[in-house]
């Protein structure tokens, strides 16, 4: 099978991420304009390979190494990771101004694991208009992917908005597919919500034989609110 690598998988992340931005209807949305801006930190080397792609390649510790709770201050969230997370802080031009994206990747034996946020210019003015966001968000990421899309579900994300206040649960998008890309099939999952006017993006790029593994769902479910 075809290696890949990193940087080529971090822009197949990141370009539908923000490409959910444009075009999405409502009172928080926005369209694109001009190329984003990416400011990265820690960015990977364009040689390192893709290689969780190819089974029983990546090295043994990463099966047995724990996973760790990462906790974003700034974006308020936590999450379990199997290693240290990359940082990328990507501007996005936009008729409202500039929006800026926050994401944080890493590398698992099971696919690479992805978490964003960014904060759209004000909330969504009712349910309806929060449900008609988060329609138009999976419409901009599943476009921008392409491939086969198995399935799109809605579910919900419990937490507080602010410390002391009570437990609500804001609206949310998971989908499934797979797409080939560079020679290689790619499967994913996605996860999206909407907080107020913070969008949250969870999402995995792994092969076929780790698709269904219990690493993906640790991940997806691990996802909190912190406040």
């Amino acid at each position: 099978m075809k290696k890949l690598c990193v940087a080529s998988i971090i822009v197949l992340l990141l370009a539908p991420i923000a490409s959910a931005f444009a075009g999405v209807p409502g009172s928080v949305g926005t369209s694109l304009r001009g190329r984003p801006e990416v400011r990265q930190h820690g960015a990977p080397t364009e040689g390192h390979p893709y290689s969780f792609l190819k089974p029983g390649l990546y090295s043994a510790f990463q099966e047995t190494a724990p996973w760790k709770t990462f906790n974003s201050a700034e974006g308020k969230f936590t999450v379990l990771l199997p290693a240290e997370p990359e940082t990328q802080v990507q501007d996005l031009d936009s008729v409202v101004g500039k929006l800026t994206m926050h994401s944080y990747t890493c590398l698992g034996k099971a696919g690479y694991l992805m978490v964003s946020y960014s904060d759209y210019p004000r909330e969504a003015t009712d349910a309806a208009n929060a449900e008609q966001v988060l329609d138009g968000v999976v419409a901009g990421v599943q476009k921008s992917l392409g491939g086969e899309v198995f399935a799109t579900n809605k579910t919900v994300l419990k937490g507080r908005a602010d410390t002391g206040a009570a437990i609500v649960e804001y609206p949310g998008r998971e989908f499934t597919g797979k797409k080939m890309h560079e020679g290689s099939e790619i499967f994913y999952s996605w996860k999206v919500y909407l907080v107020g006017r913070r969008l949250y993006q969870l999402a995995v790029l792994t092969n076929k034989a780790n698709a269904t593994s219990p690493d993906v769902s640790t991940f997806l479910t691990s996802f909190q609110l912190a406040n």
